[in-house]
């Protein structure tokens, strides 16, 4: 039921009610059932509206009895024809209080409209046409993820519909000529009044049916129209005895209930004492935002989901959803992340949906074949949670009206698993759902995914999708209250505390994610070190506490006098999987890539003959390790009998974090080789053998992850002056000698990607800087290249080699995290100091420090344009040919100044940067003072007696200078006269061209012997036309200039301005002539 009639709805309340729908049949003459309509029976829908609407609110009544024992399918469709019933007969309802100047029964059709409903002949005002508009009009279906002012506007465009087709009607019959233009005014005034009274009307009677149908009550809070009250609590206790439900489905019906008196942790997972509550008791409805997602909908993207509103009605969002016809045409997508809560809803959902109205079937993707078919992995959950083997047809027609509802749990670990074979798995289960519908079964499935691999889902278009919030601080502190319950008697014992907002706040990040808050109660009732602790502990310092905590409380299980190093063999392992996320740029890896590594690290000894494929997979030891912490997650799926793990962390910083802990330990080595090298009695200087730290750090950069930065700051915060010291030298020995060979090759196994050596000489030297950077404030192109004379230059050539070789984005990332302020060293050579970007204070250093500071005046490289965009040619790189599109490519004025600068007063300016300044002077409200600077620096660089420049470039450059002189009102006209004079624009053939700038020049300052000059040199060239001469004249006029002050060569040429010459030489410039003459009459010309 995707669209909804008005003759649809009748039909479905009026099953079992024939009465009452014939007495509708004949108000609607007919139509209704189809007949043909007459005249007289249609009068009635105005005759009658009271009957109507009393016809209609009984069949309502009825039709929705609840002593009818509907099953919950065709409830549904009641309930939403009851809703579509009312949204009509409330049109009737303000028709009938309408204040209209005349009584609808009174109106009488003539004969000649009486022929006109038979024949359509008013072509769509006539009572057949309203009625039939009634009768087939799709209504407005509730739509879940509809704000209310949505769900308004449907109604209302609804109501609109309705109001043209009974106005038009009305102003069809003879009655409305009657009336004259005052009544028909007030009419259509009346009429405009009667849409939004039935908008008002509708919702009314859908209120009082709230409180007997509790989805009614919950459609009215979806639709923002009123609150909930105990709908929800009354739809949910609609669960009857398991015995109720057909003896198939009794199995599945326990199992589901079964869930809410479950501990969230067995108690073997947990230290002596210590129990969890039980899910039914401390499960939290989310928080949520809900989209339908379209075809762009990048629903992956986190700052995709920031400009979606949080809502959380989400009990009050899945019922009604569930109580559309939406849930069983399209799946229901539930996102999160890691540790979310998806897992554990998808099975309090199951628990909760009251049987026999529900029937709900938990799908564990994970536990059920990845290549199966939708219902056969359906019927293998069945089995797994019941031990009873039922065919999916078998089970769906046991359930008869029931709503079935499938929910599959973790369709991220079908893609993990088993890479894109499933990426369509979203379609499938659209398709699923056709198929059962065409079948008579309806189905409801619900999918949930982490958000991180939402971008390789296949979404069907239309689909609404479900992101997960992390907890508030008032949802924390629900949930340890009844941690509190639970285990106050444990706590008490052991002198603990309660977490007070304070501490709550401390650790809010990790306390927002359930999963995780649960592993920071239990942490905290083992040791108490949240509560101890008076000053927060850091982030690495909190991770390094827990993750230790837990690990010896694992190892302790099997070993109870567990030796230190059995705990940094079990964080070494994970720490391995960690780097083999982060160097694969992924969030999880596979058994396979777990195995690999742990092989080629020599962790685990390498699979013999005879292994097991799924030993081989990985190592029993290390699998152990992975399977039994919190923070870690399998997600396993099987494919062709054979299960397929990939690994992740329940939290991304985690990872981070591990992936910091053991490149600081790899660090640390590093340093006490160092140490034992300057202690040898015979030290060869040999440069420390690197080879642990360059095996983890050669793949990805460690700026892809601020976060493992932020770690690594945060250890070497914790160390001593003198250990950053030495930890700063070892990593400038490793710097060094980024470039020579690695004669360890004890890790030569380990190879996470396929990359050439080069990319890991680049990826290497660029992580060994950062990690520089954490533990120094700044660091010099001098330290990182000793001995090199050059060493800015071996400086640019290192980060020429990190550019062209590092993956996409890591590049940028380094430039967003660091910073080079051109310096000098002691010696005056050249020099590059790098620092933080975030922290760097001082002002930068003219970019230019690499020309010679002795030299002055003009400054350039003559071949620099014509070498930079051969260069950008060959390259063919986008950030190089943005910047060759912007500047237009060679040639151009701009691109031609780009070498130039000019070298005074201690500082180099870039021409072409003081040309784009000056450019922008008016729209920035540059200062007088500061533009006068860059205009005498222009003029200064223009004048110059040899610059190397174009011919054709010297003169655009003096005529653009000119124009920006001449047209800043703010500079002086005398001021624009003087750099004029040191130019020679005055002079240049191109004269002409620059005439009207001066014109407007001449208009503004005293002087005019400059511009005397100017047209002498224009006249003695006959480089001027008469419509030119008659502009000097004029303009010379103008100033009260007397002509004896004229040029003797401007003189000869009065005779062509004189009448009757001048009237063809001018024919063309009206203007002039009107002034011409005016001169002649003054006995100027």
């Amino acid at each position: 039921m995707t669209r909804l009639t008005y003759r649809d709805a009748v039909k479905i309340l009026g099953a079992g009610q024939s009465p009452l729908v014939s007495a509708l049949d004949k108000m609607f003459g007919g139509l209704l059932l189809g007949a043909t309509p007459l005249a007289p029976d249609l009068l009635s829908l105005f005759d009658a509206k009271s009957e109507l609407v009393r016809l209609t609110y009984e069949l309502v009544a009825k039709g929705i009895d609840r002593r009818h024992r509907l099953g919950q399918f065709d409830r549904i469709q009641r309930l939403h024809a009851a809703r579509g019933v009312l949204m009509v007969v409330a049109y009737f309802e303000a028709l009938e209080d309408a204040d209209l100047p005349f009584r609808l029964d009174d109106a009488r059709i003539s004969r000649a409209e009486a022929v006109g409903l038979a024949t359509d002949a008013f072509e769509g005002r006539t009572l057949a046409d309203v009625a039939t508009s009634l009768l087939d009009t799709d209504l407005p279906l509730l739509g879940v993820q509809a704000a209310s002012v949505d769900a308004q506007e449907q109604l209302g465009r609804f109501y609109e519909k309705l109001h043209v087709n009974v106005t038009r009607f009305l102003q069809g019959l003879s009655l409305w000529e009657d009336l004259g233009l005052i009544k028909q005014l007030d009419t259509v005034e009346a009429l405009d009044r009667v849409a939004p009274k039935a908008l008002r009307l509708f919702e009314s009677s859908i209120y009082r049916l709230g409180g007997e149908c509790p989805e009614f009550a919950i459609w009215l809070t979806l639709s923002g129209q009123r609150t909930i009250g105990d709908a929800v609590r009354e739809l949910l206790d609609r669960a009857e005895p398991v015995e109720s439900v057909s003896p198939v489905l009794q199995g599945i019906v326990r199992f589901n209930r079964s869930a809410l008196t479950r501990t969230l942790l067995p108690a073997e997972e947990l230290p002596d004492g210590l129990a969890t509550p039980e899910i039914g008791r401390a499960y939290i409805d989310p928080d949520f935002r809900l989209v339908e997602v379209t075809a762009q909908a990048p629903i992956n993207d986190e700052d995709f989901w920031a400009q979606v509103d949080v809502r959380k009605d989400f009990n009050e969002f899945l019922l009604g959803h569930l109580s559309t016809p939406w849930a069983w045409t399209s799946p229901l997508l539930i996102l999160g992340h890691p540790g979310a809560g998806k897992s554990l809803l998808t099975e309090v959902v199951a628990a909760r949906l009251p049987s026999p109205d529900f029937v709900s079937v938990r799908v564990p993707l994970r536990d059920v074949p990845a290549d199966a078919d939708i219902h056969e992995q359906i019927e293998r959950a069945i089995r797994l949670s019941t031990h009873e083997t039922v065919s999916w047809p078998d089970f769906a027609r046991a359930a008869g009206d029931s709503l079935l509802v499938v929910l599959l749990d973790g369709f991220d670990e079908l893609l993990q698993a088993t890479g894109v074979s499933r990426s369509d798995y979203l379609m499938r289960v659209r398709k699923f759902q056709q198929v059962e519908e065409t079948q008579g079964r309806h189905v409801a499935v619900i999918v949930t995914s982490r958000v991180t691999v939402a971008d390789r889902m296949q979404v069907p278009a239309g689909v609404l999708a479900v992101r997960l919030e992390p907890f508030e601080i008032g949802q924390v502190e629900d949930w340890l209250e009844e941690w509190y319950r639970t285990n106050g008697s444990y706590l008490r014992e052991l002198g603990r505390g309660w977490f007070d907002l304070e501490v709550i706040e401390k650790y809010l990040d990790l306390a927002q994610q359930p999963l995780l808050l649960l592993m920071l109660a239990i942490y905290d009732a083992e040791s108490g070190a949240l509560l101890s602790d008076k000053h927060k502990l850091s982030q690495s310092e909190l991770y390094e506490r827990l993750v230790r905590r837990f690990a010896h409380r694992e190892v302790s299980k099997t070993d109870s006098q567990a030796a230190d190093s059995a705990v940094e063999r079990e964080l070494l392992i994970l720490s391995i999987v960690a780097f083999g996320m982060f160097n694969r740029s992924v969030q999880w890896v596979t058994d396979a890539t777990v195995a690999h590594d742990l092989t080629a690290l020599g962790i685990t000894p390498p699979a013999g003959q005879g292994v097991t494929a799924a030993h081989q997979r990985l190592a029993g030891e290390a699998k152990d390790a992975l399977g039994r912490f919190f923070y870690i997650h399998r997600a396993r799926s099987i494919l062709e009998d054979e299960v397929l793990g990939t690994y992740e962390f329940l939290h991304a910083t985690f990872g981070e974090f591990f992936v910091a802990r053991l490149t600081w330990r790899c660090l640390m080595e590093l340093v006490e080789q160092a140490r034992a090298e300057k202690a040898r009695m015979f030290s060869g200087h040999q440069g420390v053998d690197d080879t642990q730290l360059r095996t983890f750090l050669s793949w990805a950069l460690l700026s892809t992850r601020t976060t493992t930065l932020d770690f690594l700051s945060e250890l070497a915060a914790r160390a001593s002056g003198a250990e950053l010291q030495d930890i700063g030298e070892a990593l400038l020995t490793a710097f060094r000698n980024v470039h020579e060979p690695t004669v360890n090759s004890v890790y030569q196994n380990y190879r996470p990607l396929q990359r050439t050596q080069t990319a890991q000489i680049a990826t290497y030297g660029a992580n060994l800087l950062l990690l520089l950077m954490t533990v120094r404030d700044e660091v010099s192109s001098a330290e990182l290249f000793p001995g090199v004379v050059d060493h800015a230059a071996e400086w640019t050539r290192s980060v020429h080699l990190w550019m062209s070789q590092l993956r996409t984005g890591e590049w940028d990332g380094v430039t967003e995290l660091l910073r080079a302020d051109r310096d000098r060293d002691p010696d005056e050579r050249q020099s590059v100091r790098l620092s933080w970007r975030r922290s760097a204070s001082a002002p930068r250093v003219e970019t230019m420090w690499a020309r010679d500071p002795n030299i002055s005046g003009v400054v350039t490289d003559y071949g620099f344009s014509i070498n930079f965009f051969r260069s950008a040619e060959l390259l063919c790189e986008w950030d190089t040919d943005v910047v060759v599109t912007a500047l237009n490519g060679p040639g151009t004025l701009f691109t031609s100044l780009l070498p130039y600068y000019m070298h005074r007063d201690d500082q180099l300016r870039s021409v072409a940067a003081d040309l784009l300044h000056a450019s922008f002077f008016h729209t920035n409200q540059t200062a007088l003072e500061e533009r006068m600077v860059v205009y005498d620096r222009l003029a200064d660089f223009a004048g110059a007696p040899y610059l190397g420049l174009d011919v054709v470039v010297d003169a655009e450059l003096e005529r653009y200078l000119v124009q920006l002189l001449v047209n800043d009102e703010l500079v002086t006209a005398e001021y624009v006269v003087d750099k004029l004079t040191g130019l020679l624009i005055l002079d240049e053939p191109s004269g002409p061209e620059n005439l009207a700038l001066f014109l407007r020049l001449l208009a503004r300052t005293e002087e005019h012997w400059w511009f005397m000059d100017f047209v002498n040199g224009l006249l003695d060239r006959e480089a001027v036309n008469v419509e030119q001469v008659a502009e000097i004249w004029c303009a010379l006029a103008d100033k009260g200039i007397p002509s004896s002050e004229y040029p003797e060569a401007l003189l000869d040429e009065a005779h062509r301005l004189r009448w009757p010459a001048r009237e063809e030489l001018l024919a063309h410039r009206p203007d002039l002539l009107t002034r011409l003459s005016k001169l002649e009459d003054d006995e100027l010309l």
